[in-house]
């Protein structure tokens, strides 16, 4: 069973609408992990600077070339 959090996460991924709603709301603080916090933390940057939901692929892409993690 999926945690709320990684629920959370997955709708912001793959539901655009949800997104659009939701995100304004949410705060890293309220991912007590700290992996799913990083995840968040880029979708909401990849959200807000290109105005459009993240793929997958960029996200692991973001990732693999990220240095602080």
């Amino acid at each position: 069973m999926n945690r709320l959090e990684q629920t959370i996460l997955k709708h912001l991924i793959y539901n655009e609408d949800y997104t659009r709603k939701v995100l304004p709301f949410i705060k890293p603080e309220y991912f007590s992990d700290g992996i799913e916090c990083a995840v968040f933390k880029e979708i909401f940057e990849f959200v807000n600077k290109y105005k459009n939901l993240p793929t997958y692929e960029s996200l692991v892409i973001n990732f693999t070339e990220s240095k602080n993690l």
